[in-house]
């Protein structure tokens, strides 16, 4: 019988002031997050590892969370800082297919051909970069509120103001979302929509 590999995960791990794991998405406020960690003392026995299995028996101890966003949302953002505007973190790709990417229609026809554990962490589904029993989830349509609630349940005190680096409001909705790119890009999150209760648009 065949074993599927197990799911890759991006992590920080943390053991002062508490023992946390926060499983990183993509455009979900990492970079806020991480400040407010630093600002607040914390200490890493991992800072940030790359797509790596999830060790559940050895931080069977460590809370565990992670933020997560709409994923029309997250994808036009992604779309637009990686492809849009070309700043580093997506695969390299040949001038002219670059070109045709800043449609964001083909874009879409491209991405639903790739594999859902392979694509680019930017765009792949949140579903597979939070572990299913992760403690505590947050939102970043509230993500202050959420961050400072998780963050005082797992064991920080005194949260203060939420710092927000690299916001960008990106391009809007509906000019990107006709409804056969809605057709599509709700069958190909659609767990995400499901399992982080995001409403699907028709």
């Amino acid at each position: 019988m065949t074993t599927l590999n197990p799911p890759l995960f991006n992590m920080t791990i943390g053991t002062k002031p508490v023992k946390f794991v926060w499983f990183r998405v993509a455009k979900c406020g990492t970079r806020s997050t991480l400040k407010l960690l630093r600002d607040y003392g914390a200490t890493y026995e991992i800072n940030h590892v790359f797509q790596k299995p999830y060790p559940r028996k050895k931080l069977a101890e460590y809370a565990t969370f992670g933020i997560v966003r709409n994923p029309y949302t997250r994808l036009a953002s992604a779309w637009n800082d990686k492809i849009a505007l070309n700043n580093p973190g997506f695969y390299k790709v040949g001038e002219a297919e670059k070109t045709k990417m800043q449609d964001f229609a083909y874009f879409v026809d491209w991405l639903v051909d790739q594999g859902p554990r392979k694509i680019n962490i930017h765009f792949r589904r949140q579903s597979l970069l939070v572990p299913q029993d992760v403690d505590y989830i947050g939102h970043m349509e509230n993500f202050d509120h959420d961050l400072r609630r998780i963050l005082k349940k797992v064991g920080f005190s005194n949260i203060g103001e939420i710092p927000h680096h690299n916001r960008n409001p990106g391009p809007e909705l509906n000019s990107l979302y006709t409804p056969r790119i809605l057709r599509l890009v709700n069958d190909y999150y659609a767990r995400d929509f499901f399992r982080f209760h995001y409403e699907l648009n028709a």
